[in-house]
């Protein structure tokens, strides 16, 4: 649910993939892995029904790929928080220290299946 996990073209955990994966039923999430390459951390809370607040942070020499759950396309051009410093096609990409972000949640996209 912390959404931590390995590089595939990483070794020694310097290079990591953040996926959080929220749920409201559960409220807040908080995860630390002490890799080879220092420690990661990752956390969210649900602030209300439609905030949410995310808090990662990336050890010395490492870099990770953050994929953001549920947020706006417009909150990827938010040039005043570092969390949003090098995006691409609404990726960001981190290097190391301590980042963030709250913000509104988008509604999930739903299937629509026609009859």
């Amino acid at each position: 649910m912390a959404g931590i996990r390995q590089a595939e073209d990483s070794v020694g955990f310097q290079k990591v993939i953040l996926a959080p994966v929220p749920d409201p039923r559960v409220g807040q999430v908080a995860c630390e892995y002490n890799s080879a390459s220092g420690l990661w951390k990752s956390a969210w809370k649900f602030e209300d029904e439609c905030h949410i607040r995310l808090a990662f942070s990336v050890p010395f020499g490492c870099e990770a790929v953050l994929y953001l759950p549920l947020a706006p396309a417009e909150i990827f051009t938010d040039k005043k928080n570092p969390i949003f410093e090098c995006v691409r096609e609404n990726v960001c990409y981190l290097t190391a220290g301590e980042y963030e972000i709250t913000y509104k949640i988008r509604e999930p996209e739903k299937d629509t299946e026609e009859e």
